[in-house]
């Protein structure tokens, strides 16, 4: 559960990784804490309710490169079964702090 299977070239250098090094790597070490620790546990019970802020909900999370701070980004999620075992792809593209207060601001 949470295991990189595949990473492109591309994904491993914004992390600061050789793609070799992030395959069978848990997501949950690319993770702040406490959020590191929250993700094993919602990775094997996965709400079906997508929880506020969450970045099943395409929200700005933080994810931690190699050797870096903390970066911003914006998560796609999606769902593919393959040899009757669910997978999660993932995309992440570049965000910005700002844009990840924006999305938690309190709207009238």
């Amino acid at each position: 559960h949470g295991r990189i299977m595949y990473c492109t070239t591309a994904m491993a250098q914004f992390l600061n990784y050789e793609p070799r090094e992030l395959v069978k790597t848990n997501m949950c070490n690319l993770l702040n804490a406490p959020f590191n620790s929250l993700h094993q546990a919602w990775m094997k019970h996965p709400p079906a309710k997508v929880p506020l802020n969450s970045c099943r909900g395409n929200n700005t999370v933080t994810i931690v490169p190699k050797g870096k701070q903390s970066v911003p980004v914006r998560c796609v999620i999606t769902q593919r079964e393959i040899n009757e075992q669910q997978m999660y792809v993932v995309t992440m593209e570049p965000s910005t702090f700002d844009a990840g207060v924006d999305e938690r601001r309190l709207r009238l």
